[in-house]
């Protein structure tokens, strides 16, 4: 598996923060229903993220905003 460079000023977060970093922009979830997102059952529905070694999961906040900005629906 080839690595690839995180670019600069990229801020990481864990599944947990990830959703505290969501629900404070008005999208919430929860860490288990980023777990659940990421699920292949479901096909991956969840915002973006990368195994960092192992089982460890990461979300860039990149990542998480476009997901939440794909979710928002406009009401007029």
């Amino acid at each position: 598996m080839q690595r690839i460079p995180a670019p600069p000023g990229v801020r990481w977060l864990n599944r947990k923060q990830a959703a505290i970093y969501l629900t404070e922009r008005g999208c919430h979830v929860t860490h288990r229903t980023l777990e659940k997102l990421a699920n292949k059952d479901n096909s991956l529905s969840g915002p973006a993220f990368y195994r960092n070694g192992g089982n460890r999961v990461i979300y860039s906040t990149d990542d998480l905003d476009a997901w939440r900005n794909r979710r928002m629906v406009r009401v007029e």
